[in-house]
């Protein structure tokens, strides 16, 4: 059985699974960095995918609790979503792979933390009430991460505040909560118009960006 991709929502409102190509290694360039390619698909239907290089120096590596898959997951997985919400991943229908760097600037070196993200409660609210919808009904999973340590890095906060948001979800009608992760229930299906549409114009405001930036460099 082909294992899941895993399958996250950006808080640009935008549904990706992500594949990785571990382990990280060494620059063939001759770069003093560490190298893992990957792809972040766009899971709405439309084919599109973003294929990328992290890109990882000596010195983040170190500050890394390790480089292995089941460690370094929520970073690389974080650091892309964070890429797309800043509009600097352009997602295509064939391969043209795109730097992203894990550099310092996701690190908090005062307080020891990694940053992706600073989103308010509301944010993290709409961005989780979003997964369910593309995750658990659109992708058809059974159970959809809402409290893992993976949006936890990402939003910058705990796994106990993101079981609180999820919570109200839930009393709301949202979805059934299962530990960490939630169930979408009758109701998200009924807002599908609605879901789509945030979706459409996330997506029309990524490439708007990139027709822009493509239009100025052939001018």
């Amino acid at each position: 059985m082909e294992k899941q991709r895993p399958a996250y929502l950006t808080i640009s409102g935008l549904p990706v699974s992500f594949e990785f190509e571990w382990p990280f290694h060494k620059s063939t360039s001759g770069a003093d960095f560490w190298v893992l390619h990957g792809a972040a698909y766009l899971e709405d239907g439309t084919g599109l995918r973003a294929d990328f290089s992290i890109h990882l120096s000596q010195t983040m590596s170190d500050m890394l609790p390790n480089t292995e898959m089941n460690v370094a997951l929520p970073y690389v997985i974080n650091v892309v979503r964070k890429t797309i919400d800043t509009k600097d991943l352009e997602f295509l229908r064939s391969g043209k792979r795109q730097p992203i760097p894990l550099s310092s600037r996701f690190k908090n070196f005062k307080e020891g933390t990694w940053k992706f993200a600073s989103a308010t409660d509301n944010e993290i609210h709409e961005t989780l009430r979003q997964s369910a919808y593309w995750i658990g009904h659109k992708m058809g999973r059974d159970r959809v991460p809402l409290a893992d340590e993976t949006n936890a890095l990402y939003f910058g906060t705990t796994k106990q505040k993101l079981l609180e948001i999820a919570d109200k979800l839930r009393s709301s009608g949202w979805i059934r909560l299962e530990g960490e992760d939630g169930v979408p229930t009758p109701l998200i299906a009924t807002h599908a118009e609605e879901f789509e549409k945030i979706k459409r114009e996330n997506l029309a405001k990524l490439q708007q960006k990139h027709a822009f930036e493509s239009a100025h460099k052939t001018a």
